[in-house]
């Protein structure tokens, strides 16, 4: 059997960084896959809590309008005490909460930033179009040397707006489909 091929197929000639080799996309994918079920988790916890609450106060009746989790209320909650529903209750709500701001904190570090650059960059958006290369610094002096040094060699040398851009990307690869540099064969 062949090896499957990737689902964003990169292409060979294209540099890496070390961390995707060492699969941190997915990594990163854990970890806010992980966030999010904890939230959600924490708020059905919170809520089951609340109708098994509310169906004390009104007789038994749950409320029909949230049939999962008057469901899960019953099963979970139905036969303990007020003070141990209001404690579950509470661990809703915090669990919630705290989920969410642990994540703002790993929020900067994870591939998802380009959710908030995304509009950033489009609020920021250059006149002219962003296909468009801006012309090179420094192009005559270069091209006067037997062997021209172009582009960037860091990461830190680009322009905040291609620095943007790449915050604002999110990793579909179209983009080197058709950058003159990658037709180029060249890394």
């Amino acid at each position: 059997m062949g090896q499957e091929p990737p689902r964003f197929p990169v292409q060979r000639k294209s540099l890496l960084h070390p961390l995707v080799k060492q699969r941190y996309i997915r990594r990163d994918s854990l970890i806010v896959s992980g966030f999010i079920a904890f939230h959600v988790g924490s708020r059905l916890i919170g809520n089951a809590a609340k109708m098994v609450e509310e169906a004390r106060l009104h007789g038994g009746q749950y409320d029909t309008f949230q049939p999962f989790s008057s469901a899960l209320g019953g099963l979970l909650f139905g036969g303990l005490s007020e003070q141990a529903i209001t404690g579950w209750r509470i661990f809703g709500f915090w669990g919630a909460l705290g989920s969410i701001l642990a994540f703002l904190s790993y929020f900067p570090y994870s591939k998802h930033i380009h959710i908030f650059m995304a509009p950033v960059n489009y609020a920021l958006k250059r006149p002219v179009n962003t296909g468009t290369l801006p012309p090179m610094k420094g192009l005559e002096e270069a091209m006067e040397q037997e062997e021209p040094k172009l582009g960037v060699e860091k990461l830190e040398d680009l322009e905040w707006p291609r620095l943007l851009d790449a915050y604002a990307c999110i990793q579909c690869n179209r983009c080197q489909d058709v950058c003159p540099g990658s037709a180029t064969g060249k890394p």
